[in-house]
């Protein structure tokens, strides 16, 4: 969502309520903008802040359980489709 632009932290702040909406049971972010999503959600529904790929690589490998679901929504300017990589093995 870095392609955002001007528009980006209107957009970020938008999802918060869509989110607190849905089943989705835990929101980790990592990021600047993204913070305005976490703190606009229900404390039930937040997970927690990330800061770097070790911290991201770490939760995914040990917090993650059998039948858990995984989305990773991020811009591609973050270099997250690399730790995506990484972890499916691919690079």
């Amino acid at each position: 969502m870095l392609e955002l632009g001007n528009h980006s932290k209107k957009l970020h702040q938008s999802i918060a309520p869509l989110i607190n909406q849905t089943n989705i049971d835990k929101v980790f972010v990592k990021g600047k903008m993204a913070s305005l999503v976490f703190d606009n959600i229900s404390k039930a529904k937040r997970g927690r802040v990330l800061f770097n790929k070790s911290q991201i690589i770490e939760f995914i490998k040990k917090d993650l359980n059998n039948n858990d679901y995984l989305m990773i929504k991020a811009s591609l300017a973050t270099g997250f489709n690399n730790i995506v990589k990484n972890l499916k093995g691919l690079n």
